[in-house]
């Protein structure tokens, strides 16, 4: 099951036998999802830009579909090479990391196929990838996760051009910004860094289990494991406190995946069902 937010919608998919996929508004009414797509074959993440849904499906296969039609007649691009995992996307573009090769390609929803460009492992370049797990957008820089190298690949996509990777010192296996401060998670710690000059603000270590999902909503950043959610937030001397709040319900046992939307709603997914809060209501 993944989700994906596009257009003031949630889009998320079930763990069922034939997996569906459900939009909601949850501005409008947050207890009626619709199934508009009955996904064959199945799909571990998803992304959705411009009018295309990009999704990579458990065999680490690669597919694109209009988002008005997900079906075989809607289908624009089928890769089946096996080797595909996260997504993220930017304005046109989706951008596809293949962690076993340790390469992310870019993939334009316009000419319907990837772009010649890519940050590959094998290049000469000081940001080439090894074990690439996850990446993030904000106001046009593309964030790596290079777990092998220990570090954050930053890639500004107006100029072409990348910044200095910032390094971590642990595999980042989440990342989340709200433009300001970039959350690196690891299994077991995190660590705030300036998007401005990527220095290391507060390192957090003390989580109760492994770290199942991060997200950031202005100014506050978020973690989350197996019955907690963690919430770290700026004290008025420039210092970062983290506050453990502990769960005891339904949509924090075992989550699998976190996010947030723009208008400061979270979003935790769990078994085969997606928990929505306010930050008040995580709090």
């Amino acid at each position: 099951p993944t989700l994906a937010f596009y257009n003031n919608e949630l889009y998320f998919t079930d763990n069922g036998v034939s997996q569906t996929l459900y939009k909601i508004n949850p501005h409008v009414n947050k207890n009626t999802a619709t199934p508009i797509a009955t996904l064959e074959p199945r799909i571990q993440h998803m992304t959705i830009t411009a009018g295309v849904l990009a999704c990579t499906t458990e065999s680490r296969d690669f597919y694109a579909y209009s988002l008005a039609q997900i079906n075989e007649e809607g289908l624009l691009t089928k890769v089946t090479d096996g080797s595909y995992t996260t997504l993220s996307s930017f304005g046109e573009y989706v951008y596809a990391t293949q962690t076993q090769k340790g390469i992310i390609r870019r993939y334009s929803t316009t000419d319907k196929a990837f772009t010649t460009f890519e940050i590959g492992a094998q290049s000469a370049s000081i940001n080439r990838l090894n074990g690439a797990t996850d990446v993030c957008f904000f106001d046009g820089i593309l964030y790596t996760a290079d777990s092998g190298n220990h570090r954050i690949n930053v890639y500004e996509t107006s100029s072409n051009t990348y910044r200095t990777p910032i390094p971590t010192g642990f595999p980042v296996k989440r990342l989340s910004t709200d433009g300001n401060v970039l959350l690196a998670a690891g299994d077991t710690q995190a660590t705030l860094f300036s998007t401005v000059d990527g220095q290391a603000l507060q390192t957090f270590n003390r989580f109760n289990g492994e770290l199942k999902g991060a997200a950031s909503v202005y100014g506050t950043h978020y973690l989350i494991s197996d019955g907690y959610a963690y919430i770290l937030t700026q004290e008025d001397d420039g210092s970062w406190i983290q506050t453990d709040v502990k769960k005891n319900c339904a949509s924090f046992v075992a989550p699998y995946s976190f996010t947030s939307d723009l208008h400061g709603n979270l979003y935790v997914a769990t078994g085969n069902l997606v928990y929505t809060f306010t930050q008040d209501e995580l709090a």
